[in-house]
């Protein structure tokens, strides 16, 4: 898999049920188990791959299809996610260089999700836009861009933004 590439396969979409049927992988590893049909969902994302397989007796729908296009996207997502709270956690980004965001997040002492709300904000993303993105209220999203705020002693977003990109 090419990096950042995701995605969700029937087994069926591969190969034919006859030519599987035949394999050595369908004798060993999927008829002692009442297994005829895989979905397999995998990703690559940096360093990390993930990889998962949803076996039964029954080939998967388009709709089921779907569904697992679905969740790996949002596997996807959450391994981004992962990435760049650890990258604003050691300050250093893919390219081993610090970038502006995890300059200002270092010096001002922002918490990893102040400086990931910071991201969002340096993005163009409202506070409700950031509230669904993270997986929180926009009450929480609002109480951290107040502490940010605080700490960059800035009282606007496009002041935060403007530390960012002056770094």
């Amino acid at each position: 898999m090419a990096e950042g590439e995701f995605g969700a396969w029937r087994l069926s979409d591969r190969v034919s049920g006859l030519a599987f049927g035949d394999s050595q992988l369908f004798t060993v590893g999927f008829r002692p188990f009442g297994v005829r049909w895989q979905l397999a969902l995998g990703l690559r994302c940096g360093a990390c791959v993930v990889a998962m397989g949803v076996n039964r007796d029954v080939d998967f729908s388009d709709e089921e299809l779907r569904v697992g296009r679905s969740l790996a996207a949002h596997l996807r997502h959450g391994l981004r996610a992962v990435e760049r709270r650890e990258a604003l956690a050691t300050g250093v980004t893919g390219s081993g260089r610090r970038s502006g965001l995890e300059r200002v997040a270092g010096s001002a002492r922002l918490t990893a999700r102040e400086a990931e709300v910071l991201h969002w904000i340096a993005e163009g993303k409202r506070n409700g836009e950031i509230a669904r993105i993270l997986g929180v209220s926009a009450a929480t999203v609002k109480r951290h861009c107040e502490n940010l705020y605080a700490k960059l002693e800035v009282e606007t977003r496009g002041a935060a933004v403007a530390q960012v990109f002056a770094h």
